[in-house]
């Protein structure tokens, strides 16, 4: 059995969906105090969803839906836009760089890459790689010569420096 935020997950959406009172709050604030992990109540995940480094460092609002085989970054904080109260929408096969801020009710369609760093304030359609702040597509996920969800370690070597 592995133990990681969305194991706790698991158990806080089960008692909130059945309405059991206080499990949820402890476990919550298990989560948070063992992992650096805040993750609300009634975040609905699928199945497959991974969190980077378990979780650190992850903020998760009230209402999120994250789909199958998604990859969450650390400090990665999926929140509100007021005066909107619903919160984001991820599809299925979405890898979420570290440090990324997703805020406000924006939908991320299926295959999308988001670079490290990135502010989402805007909704990304399917297949786009998109970075910066304010995030701009910049490319497609289709267009890529490995599946960046298998983690690739081919290449040697370091990168090429900056020039002007």
């Amino acid at each position: 059995m592995k133990f990681d935020p969305l194991f706790f997950h698991k158990i806080v959406y089960w008692c909130y969906l059945k309405k059991i009172p206080l499990i949820p709050q402890l476990l919550t604030g298990l989560n948070l105090f063992l992992f650096n992990c805040k993750i609300c109540t009634n975040v609905k995940f699928s199945k497959g969803v991974l969190l980077v480094a378990r979780g650190l460092g992850v903020t998760i609002a009230n209402g999120a839906k994250i789909g199958r085989n998604t990859c969450i970054g650390v400090n990665t904080s999926i929140v509100r836009k007021f005066p909107y109260k619903d919160v984001a929408e991820i599809g299925d096969n979405v890898f979420i760089g570290p440090g990324v801020a997703i805020v406000g009710p924006v939908i991320i369609e299926d295959n999308v890459i988001i670079g490290a760093n990135s502010v989402i304030t805007k909704s990304i359609p399917k297949n786009s790689i998109v970075t910066g702040n304010p995030a701009k597509i910049i490319g497609s996920s289709l267009d890529l010569d490995y599946d960046i969800f298998s983690n690739p370690q081919y290449k040697e070597g370091k990168s090429p420096f900056l020039t002007k």
